[in-house]
């Protein structure tokens, strides 16, 4: 795992957005496979607990406790909220929505994340791009089809904690200058395991052998996500990558399709379909900037 500086890598930081969502699709299956079953909290402990083992080996080559040594420790904290919070609503919307809607709502997470980070991070984003989060605010609503019936109140959950999720990825990028993977891995599993240890002692109950096998597999999906996603937004500017999340509805449908019989409404389709457009016109919109670009420093 690299601790490189930010760069300004369009199209690797897109491969590395496009590799973390469909591992993102193969761990949310997981996640739905077991949270039928256990409290939320009781997961919460043991998907951290497995998390947290896989990681030691790359926090002791890191510097051991040395890793949450940080002059930045109150955006440290509010990350980790935002990500608990966020975290806690995913996991109640996934036990009552299919796995491709879901995947579906999430995908207004990179319109947040585009427009906050203007004013966090100071990054520009033009006219063409501000059409685009527009339009693909647009596809959101279709998504959660607020005249229809049936999943409003947690599809309304589901866009919550993804609100929350894409502030606190913000936070990433702007303490990536400064701060380590390890030490942004290890203070966000950290926090995820004392949020888990509050309620688990109250909720817990026995484990069969077959979900201690699916937590340790969608461990090892979360480990190998949240670095492929640290890389990406390191690689390159937020706006640019974040639409790329996009992808992992094919993933998502397949695999829902596939265990649980599942597949998405009509509107589902045709939202997730804005959205996607917007996505794809804005790399669009960065090529044109980059040749731009290109062509200025060879004037």
């Amino acid at each position: 795992m690299s601790d490189g500086k930010l760069q300004d890598r369009p199209f690797a930081g897109i491969a590395f957005m496009i590799a973390a969502f469909v591992t993102v699709a193969v761990g949310d299956a997981l996640t739905k496979t077991v949270i039928v079953a256990l409290p939320i909290m009781q997961f919460l402990v043991l998907r951290s607990v497995s998390v947290l083992t896989l990681l030691a080996p790359f926090f002791m080559r890191a510097g051991g406790f040395a890793v949450f040594r940080t002059e930045r420790l109150g955006l440290h904290l509010t990350r980790c909220v935002l990500n608990g919070a966020s975290l806690l609503l995913f996991y109640v919307a996934l036990r009552n929505l299919e796995l491709a809607t879901l995947f579906a709502i999430g995908f207004v997470g990179p319109l947040f994340m585009t427009a906050i980070s203007v004013p966090l991070l100071g990054e520009k984003v033009g006219t063409h791009r501000w059409a685009a989060i527009g339009i693909g605010f647009v596809g959101a609503i279709v998504i959660v089809n607020p005249t229809g019936d049936g999943i409003q109140v947690m599809a309304l959950v589901a866009m919550l904690g993804t609100s929350l999720w894409a502030t606190s990825m913000v936070l990433v990028r702007k303490m990536s200058s400064t701060e380590t993977d390890a030490s942004l891995l290890a203070y966000i599993n950290t926090s995820l395991l004392l949020l888990g240890a509050v309620g688990a002692p109250f909720v817990w109950q026995p484990v069969e052998p077959s979900q201690f096998g699916f937590i340790l597999m969608l461990a090892v999906t979360l480990v190998v996500g949240q670095w492929l996603m640290l890389r990406a937004f390191r690689l390159a500017p937020i706006g640019v990558v974040a639409p790329f999340q996009y992808t992992g509805i094919v993933w998502a449908t397949l695999i829902g399709w596939l265990f649980w019989n599942e597949f998405p409404a009509p509107n589902v389709w045709v939202g997730a379909s804005i959205l996607i457009s917007s996505g794809l016109y804005v790399m669009w919109r960065e090529q044109v900037r980059a040749r731009e670009k290109a062509a200025a420093r060879s004037a």
